[in-house]
């Protein structure tokens, strides 16, 4: 099976409004990128996913040390394949 590997660091697609219709004024909401992937069944049955959660911010926050924390995990993760 394979192996996909998923880092996510929140932004739009964590994202809601007042009305599914809105694009913009939306907030980052507590969703998580594992509450998405467990929102399609069948899913885990295509691959082995490996989530993790490295952030929870908007595009606008991010910083210098959220960047580096995601490479650590990149360079991490491709050093066990």
């Amino acid at each position: 099976m394979k192996k996909i590997a998923i880092l996510a660091t929140g932004g739009t697609i964590v994202s809601s409004g007042n009305d599914p219709t809105q694009m913009t004024g939306y907030k980052i909401e507590e969703l998580r990128v594992q509450d998405l992937i467990d929102a399609v069944p069948g899913l885990d049955a295509l691959a082995n996913l490996h989530v993790r959660q490295v952030a929870n911010i908007d595009s606008s926050s991010m910083t210098y040390a959220i960047q580096e924390q995601l490479a650590r995990r990149i360079d991490r993760l491709a050093q066990q394949v």
